[in-house]
């Protein structure tokens, strides 16, 4: 949920969800930062775009969210060759913000 006033943009934190499982999601898209290239890249295009360490984290979690999603779904565990090759296959902008493997 989202609020505008003139040039003030806030956005309300959801209460009414599992806490335990939204700092889980959190702290799994910080630990990623550490050991996963396209992850790290992603945050500091975040960062560099002028959003927060939290609003970053969370965006990054989102995307962590949609591959255990499409894991869950097609019955796999997660493969970083196969998510790089997704990545180079779709022209995803993160590839061009890391020039090595991710």
């Amino acid at each position: 949920m989202s609020f505008k006033s003139g040039q003030m943009r806030r956005v309300k934190i959801r209460w009414h969800c599992d806490r335990f499982l939204r700092h889980t999601v959190h702290l799994w898209a910080n630990c990623s930062l550490k050991t996963c290239a396209w992850a790290a890249a992603y945050y500091k295009a975040k960062r560099e775009a002028g959003q927060s360490h939290a609003c970053a984290l969370r965006c990054l979690a989102q995307r962590w969210l949609k591959i255990l999603w499409k894991m869950w779904q097609t019955h796999t565990l997660y493969d970083p060759e196969y998510h790089a090759r997704n990545q180079q296959r779709h022209g995803s902008w993160v590839l061009q913000l890391n020039p090595k493997k991710a």
